[in-house]
């Protein structure tokens, strides 16, 4: 047998005691590089810093349960994976005068369920969350006032899932815009081209003056190019001249995952709305199924209850129920637009392509369905008989728009 290393032989000769001694720090030291288990804190009646120290505090995977009312006075950064809030019908409140976004949501996992956030109404730029991680779930949460309720410029919203909650007279309720340069991390080109998938079911938003759900990935192409096809972008999105805002321009961004499907956008109600109800540009593979939409008689001319443009394709819009309530412009209950922002020619190559339109309702004062610069549309089995007027359709460019398939619709086809 090796014989014993002399340090080794050393620590044979310690009494027991001084063995014990030893063992006692060892074990010490595994509790210490152990993960410190997720705990669950109550937090209430305080400022910003409480909440954020609560946040900390339940670590990985734990809870903290709202017992009283959070005034913020600052925005929280939340960097904690799996967290849950628990709002139990308690409120995070805009502090008057603030202007600020109260969450933003940088750790993926991350669920809210059953808060009110409460925002002072102002058209500064800015959300009451601000989804930057991927896998966010909120849940049975109200939004009042404020400027948007759920709303990021970067990232797509990959695995997020927001259900049962409440928007009052919050003008935007939930938004998305893409922009490459602002997302974070690596791979961003791929990214920004593959959203992953989101679900938006089961909401309710009452009077969204701007738009009650946008997902748009079609303004971070840059605005120096005059000469493309595609157009210009948002001018006001930094670093104009980047290489990545060229790698995306004219690209769409893909919502579908193999094995999971399309995203969805289901069953929603959508009341007041001035602009567009549900507004999709420059994507694919999202299903809106089912949503229930009131178009106001005020607000811009062209006022959609779902609206699609900017090469969106790959979309299915069934079973939605649209009441238009007449008014100045063209008031529309689906509308398919060309790419005309920031002073881009309507161009035919900028129109959608290959949506599914089925079983869809539309009744009152102005256009069933209206667009233009649209092909491979697929129109079938929707109900137009309550609507004044039932397609108003043009060319661009002077070339026609074509459909794929035309039946079954009420009281005759396009």
């Amino acid at each position: 047998m090796r014989s014993l290393s002399p340090t080794l032989r050393a620590y044979g000769s310690l009494p027991l005691n001084h063995w014990l001694c030893f063992a006692a720090i060892g074990f010490a030291f595994l509790c210490m590089s152990s993960t410190t288990p997720a705990a669950t804190i109550n937090v209430g009646n305080t400022k910003a810093a409480g909440l954020d120290s609560a946040i900390k505090r339940a670590g990985v995977g734990g809870t903290v349960n709202l017992t009283g009312n959070i005034t913020m006075d600052r925005t929280v950064i939340i960097n904690t994976k799996n967290v849950t809030i628990l709002g139990k019908g308690k409120s995070i409140i805009e502090q008057s005068g603030k202007q600020i976004s109260l969450l933003v949501v940088r750790a993926s996992g991350v669920r809210i369920f059953g808060v009110k956030f409460r925002a002072v109404a102002s058209n500064k730029f800015r959300a009451m969350v601000v989804p930057e991680a991927a896998n966010l779930r909120i849940r049975g949460c109200a939004f009042f006032n404020g400027s948007a309720g759920i709303r990021n410029v970067g990232e797509p919203p990959r695995g997020l899932n927001v259900s049962l909650c409440t928007f009052n007279n919050v003008p935007i309720g939930i938004a998305f815009n893409r922009d490459v340069v602002r997302m974070s991390g690596n791979n961003k080109v791929n990214r920004a081209l593959d959203g992953g998938r989101f679900e938006i079911v089961n909401n309710t938003f009452n009077n969204a003056t701007g738009a009650g759900i946008t997902i748009d990935a079609g303004n971070d192409g840059g605005s120096n190019k005059s000469n493309s096809i595609a157009g210009n972008g948002d001018p006001s999105f930094p670093s104009q001249d980047s290489p990545l805002r060229a790698s995306v321009n004219g690209r769409t961004t893909d919502f579908y995952v193999s094995g999971q499907g399309r995203s969805l956008i289901k069953g929603n109600t959508i009341t007041g709305i001035r602009a567009f109800g549900i507004a999709l540009a420059r994507v694919n593979g999202i299903n809106v199924f089912d949503n229930n939409l009131t178009v106001s008689k005020n607000g811009n001319a062209f006022r959609r209850g779902i609206h699609l443009e900017n090469r969106t394709n790959g979309i299915t819009v069934a079973g939605n129920t649209i009441k238009l309530n007449g008014g100045a412009g063209v008031p529309g209950g689906i509308g398919m637009a060309a790419f005309t922002d920031y002073g881009n020619p309507r161009r035919f190559a900028n129109g959608v392509r290959r949506i599914t339109f089925n079983k869809n309702t539309v009744t009152g004062t102005g256009a069933g369905f209206a667009g233009a610069g649209f092909a491979g549309i697929t129109i079938t089995n929707n109900n137009l008989t309550g609507v004044s007027q039932k397609y108003v359709f043009f060319n661009v460019q002077g070339i026609p728009n074509n459909f794929k398939t035309r039946s079954g619709n009420k009281p005759f086809n396009p």
